[in-house]
């Protein structure tokens, strides 16, 4: 677990990211972008050194304004299935499978970074990337 003020802080970002294209995005969670989250939240806390008890609580995402708009799957509890060899088959909802290419990994690689693939062997396009960053 993290402290909710890095999760908040994500939200914020991705606001301020998501704005770019779509102004409306600065008025939606995570700018409108489907955020995943996994961990058992009953039993993991943050942990605060000598904090107490109420510390901790207090910087769980469970705290958070977020948390309001956090839907909790129904995979725990034993409701996941069954199972003997303690692999279980979760149904993904359709609306967020990618179903209209044939390699989906391929197709969110290309979408987010365009040059990537048609750079793979090229060393000096790494070096030209980092060098935008240290700027």
């Amino acid at each position: 677990m993290v402290n909710k003020i890095c999760v908040e802080a994500m939200d914020r970002y991705m606001r301020d990211i998501c704005r770019q294209v779509n102004p409306d995005s600065m008025d939606t969670l995570f700018g409108g972008k489907i955020v995943v989250f996994g961990g058992d939240f009953r039993q993991i806390l943050f942990v605060i050194q000598k904090g107490k008890r109420e510390n901790i609580a207090a910087a769980s995402l469970n705290s958070s304004y977020l948390w309001d708009y956090v839907n909790i799957l129904d995979k725990g509890n034993g409701n996941a299935g069954e199972s003997e060899d303690r692999v279980f088959d979760i149904e993904i909802p359709l609306n967020l499978l990618i179903t209209d290419v044939d390699d989906p990994i391929s197709s969110i690689i290309s979408t987010i970074y365009p040059e990537y693939l048609l750079n793979l062997a090229n060393p000096q396009y790494y070096v030209q990337f980092l060098l935008e960053l240290m700027k």
